[in-house]
């Protein structure tokens, strides 16, 4: 008698299982999140600055965050 194993990387639902699933994932995230992050990156460099040099640049305080995601929030 023989047995024969099979290994499918997808699971019933076609979702991706094991290691080549995690990374995939992880992959996707990093992809993903790597835009906002220089987003969020320049959001603390402005908040960094004085309001004398937000003034220069002519951004409030309060609307740095407004500022630098204005093209995808429509804000």
């Amino acid at each position: 008698m023989a047995d024969i194993a099979t290994f499918s990387a997808t699971g019933a639902h076609g979702k991706t299982n094991g290691l080549m699933g995690v990374l995939k994932r992880i992959g996707t995230a990093l992809i993903e999140a790597s835009p906002h992050n220089r987003r969020l990156e320049r959001v603390a460099r402005l908040q960094a600055l004085s309001d004398e040099q937000l003034a220069k640049l002519g951004i409030p305080r309060d609307r740095i965050v407004h500022h630098v995601f204005a093209d995808v929030m429509h804000l």
